[in-house]
């Protein structure tokens, strides 16, 4: 008679547990579970992660309904204009995401170039986004890389002639993250827009998924899609209240703040948003990149810890804010040479020459972090 056999699942999150592939959900190294006692209670090696290291997700995330579409488009030999946010991307790119589009066509729409310092080179900024998105394995040079600006226009034109040209009569997909300007630029696309078919535009489920797409007929047989945004639950603005979001968002050109932190002495941005600290290495003098309304205060590094908890519980006590056990604790030793970047997503950023420096950086729990070339270059 056959036997049934308990299919074990982790104890911190419910999924099956596997020990063949370390990618896939569920992963346990197989010499724990050789180990393990019948009925212990076992973890996955994500769950583990999180619980013993303290380690938040660091990657955002698309649903299944969004990578169909997308291999639906992949299908098609699509044009994908992926639209970015400028002033915080780098962590937006979705693993998922990226793997389907591997091969495809890219036209990447970098906007809110209004927020970036206007003495900021422009080539330097393309070859910055270029780089990024070549990080995540996507063919996409300096020429497909547009610097725009949805709220002024700012090369809105240039950018659907481009897409027209490149699309080459197959469909157009455009997506991005959540507030990076897709549906904005559609908009600016629909005025000029005359439709040269007798299909009507219209808002409907895309086939096979719960997606809401607006459909806009480009010819007689392709159609651009203006798809939901990805999530951005490892950006800084979706682990603050209104009130903190008003002040972290841009409305405006950002002003270099320039610093000159030695070991032990670190930055606190906002109160208790997140902090920066020199751990060790030579003086260095830094430039931060934020919103112009996030409040920044320098402080010794005496008890770093100690100190950044009591003054945010301060203001998490008048605020009725998590405790501070929500706060990752990051560190970073940069090796390579040259002006860097280490930014908070969502938040900010922070530019300096490399000397071997180990920085240590307080964020909310589940918050991104990124390092690599310096953004900016002023020309």
């Amino acid at each position: 008679m056959s036997e049934f056999n308990v299919v074990r699942r982790c104890y911190g999150c419910g999924v099956i547990l596997q020990s063949e592939d370390p990618a896939k959900p569920g992963y346990i190294d197989p010499e724990i579970v050789g180990k393990a006692e019948v009925n212990a209670p076992l973890f996955c090696q994500a769950c583990w992660k999180q619980t013993k290291y303290n380690s938040a997700p660091l990657e955002p995330s698309a649903s299944q309904d969004f990578l169909s579409m997308l291999r639906d488009a992949k299908a098609s030999d699509a044009l994908i204009v992926f639209v970015v946010n400028l002033f915080s991307f780098e962590c937006s790119l979705v693993p998922e995401v990226c793997r389907i589009l591997e091969g495809l066509k890219l036209l990447v729409l970098a906007n809110k170039r209004d927020l970036l310092p206007k003495k900021a080179d422009d080539s330097s900024l393309r070859k910055y986004v270029s780089q990024r998105f070549r990080k995540a394995r996507l063919s996409v040079s300096e020429n497909d890389v547009c610097l725009i600006s949805l709220r002024s226009d700012l090369n809105v034109d240039r950018v659907v002639s481009r897409m027209q040209k490149e699309r080459q009569g197959h469909d157009v997909y455009v997506i991005g993250a959540a507030g990076a300007g897709k549906t904005i630029f559609v908009n600016a696309f629909l005025r000029s827009y005359a439709n040269p078919s007798s299909r009507a535009i219209g808002i409907s489920k895309y086939p096979r998924t719960e997606l809401s797409v607006m459909t806009i007929p480009l010819d007689s047989s392709s159609s651009l899609f203006d798809t939901p945004g990805t999530s951005l639950e490892n950006s800084m603005i979706t682990h603050v209240d209104a009130s903190d979001m008003k002040r972290i968002l841009p409305q405006s050109e950002i002003k270099a703040r320039s610093y000159s932190l030695s070991k032990g002495e670190k930055l606190i941005l906002g109160d208790d948003l997140a902090s920066i600290e020199l751990l060790n290495g030579a003086r260095t003098p830094v430039k931060l990149y934020c919103s112009n309304e996030v409040s920044v205060s320098k402080r010794l590094g005496t008890k770093i810890e100690d100190a950044f908890y009591r003054f945010a519980d301060q203001i998490r006590a008048k605020r009725e804010k998590n405790p501070s056990a929500d706060f990752d604790a990051f560190e970073t030793k940069i090796e390579e040479k040259g002006e860097r970047d280490i930014g908070i997503e969502g938040l900010g950023w922070i530019c300096f020459r490399s000397a071997g420096q180990t920085f240590r950086i307080y964020v909310r729990k589940g918050v991104s972090l990124y390092s690599g070339n310096a953004k900016i270059k002023i020309k």
